[in-house]
């Protein structure tokens, strides 16, 4: 069968009716009054904690065993006791309020000696010495379980995967997302040795391990992630895309594939053979695409006049070229689902959707980088990639539930739907640090020092 050919496309044309089977909505939401501190047990709760628990314990009480005759005469593990669930909630507690107030170091935060430096919270929450020791031992799976490098079933993110399958699940609990979705990349910082650390010179930390992340476009809100161990641990099959896989992989594991959702991604995931597979399940496809990849020559080798546009079409597959200012160079993209639409202005009214839904990805990455670094540890991807997800992602249903019962007419103050910038993570520093303080003081109770 001869294959159909890729021909001129003039806008305007009309505008596709895409089925969408879902009603996006909250799920099992708290009512809308809460404080803050229940959305966080939302994605948090004391059945996750009891695990961390249980974990921490055996693992702290294995540790002492086998080390003890190494230990010194006044270290900090023989003073080691079985932890609590109120003493996991005051560490969890001081955790994040030290990405809010930043110090030196750890003991900066227990200094009593200097009148100007003093923090008393902290060491009416915890002493320094239990802290530490927690901090030391803190375990989400079970040591038992964890082989080493040299065995075949060794898995990299073996000390975090457990808690990353469970917030996954919880994502999923409390959200029937939109039909506009974005996939894209986010980077864990950190400089641990590891086969899972990448190098993405886009991204501010630089050096990381590598998220996949799966968002509902409007709110930022994380519907599945996925961790890439390398390509030793998470090879691309021959002949396929990297990016293909990628997308595939998170639609099916949030159970979105086939429904009709639209989907958002950049060049490094969009192709014509990711949009013949989703079309396949019934999802649509809308992305910048790579001059090297698969495409009309007509849209690769056009060169428009500022404000204009070239646009091919092949059935379900629209593709085009367009340059917004002279000096810059054409951008392309490919879609299944819109048509060749132009603003007045001459620029395509895809090229506006596309940027109106890719930002959750970098709106994520803002409201995080409003707490600062993560304090270099040798367990920092274990610590610091599940705690920070779940505090983003609680402030995230804590907006979203506020959104869904403002009265009408009045105009919503959540962060999602106040910053759709670049500055998304300095306007929203203040807010969600205030949310986040609020949250993790009642998350503490206080323990004699």
């Amino acid at each position: 069968m001869m294959a159909v050919p890729w021909v001129r496309a003039f806008p305007p044309e009309p505008d596709k009716g895409l089925v969408f089977h879902d009603v996006p909505r909250l799920l099992n939401m708290p009512i809308g009054d809460s404080r803050p501190f229940t959305y966080f047990m939302l994605l948090f709760p004391e059945t996750l904690m009891k695990e961390i628990m249980r974990h921490t314990n055996r693992y702290a009480h294995h540790h002492i065993q086998q080390n003890q005759h190494q230990f010194g005469r006044h270290a900090r593990a023989r003073s080691w006791k079985k932890i609590t669930l109120s003493e996991l909630k005051a560490f969890l507690s001081i955790f994040f309020n030290m990405s809010i107030v930043r110090k030196p170091s750890i003991p900066h935060y227990w200094n009593s000696r200097l009148p100007s430096q003093r923090s008393d919270w902290f060491h009416q929450t915890m002493s320094r010495n239990r802290f530490q020791n927690i901090l030391k031992f803190i375990h989400i799976t079970d040591y038992q379980q964890m082989v080493g490098r040299e065995h075949a079933a060794y898995d990299p993110a073996s000390r975090f995967r457990p808690l990353v399958n469970f917030v996954n699940r919880q994502f999923l609990r409390f959200v029937i997302p939109k039909r506009e979705l974005c996939v894209d990349e986010s980077l864990v910082s950190t400089k641990a040795h590891s086969v899972m650390r990448q190098y993405i010179p886009s991204k501010a930390a630089k050096y990381g391990v590598k998220l996949w992340l799966l968002c509902e476009s409007s709110s930022g809100y994380v519907l599945q992630m996925s961790v890439y161990r390398g390509r030793l641990f998470d090879p691309t099959p021959r002949g396929e895309l990297q990016g293909t896989n990628v997308v595939v992989q998170l639609l099916q594991e949030a159970s979105l594939l086939g429904r009709g959702y639209h989907i958002f991604c950049d060049s490094f995931f969009t192709s014509i053979h990711l949009g013949h597979v989703l079309l396949q399940h019934n999802t649509y496809l809308t992305g910048t695409l790579r001059k090297t990849r698969p495409m009309p020559l007509t849209v690769r080798n056009a060169d428009p006049q500022p404000g204009a546009a070239v646009y091919m079409r092949r059935g379900h597959f629209l593709c085009v070229a367009s340059r917004d200012n002279e000096g810059k160079k054409p951008v392309r993209l490919l879609s299944t689902a819109l048509p060749a639409q132009d603003l007045p202005s001459g620029r395509p009214k895809l090229i506006t959707a596309y940027n109106r839904n890719m930002g959750a990805i970098d709106m994520d990455d803002g409201l995080l980088s409003a707490y600062g670094k993560q304090r270099k540890t040798k367990k920092s991807m274990e610590k610091g990639l599940p705690s920070h997800s779940a505090q983003n992602h609680a402030q995230c249903i804590y907006s979203l539930q506020r959104t869904h019962h403002r009265p009408p007419g009045v105009k919503s103050t959540a962060v999602y739907n106040a910053g759709r910038r670049v500055i998304v993570g300095s306007r929203a520093a203040s807010r969600s640090q205030a949310r986040t303080s609020t949250a993790s003081s009642e998350l503490s109770s206080p323990t004699p020092r």
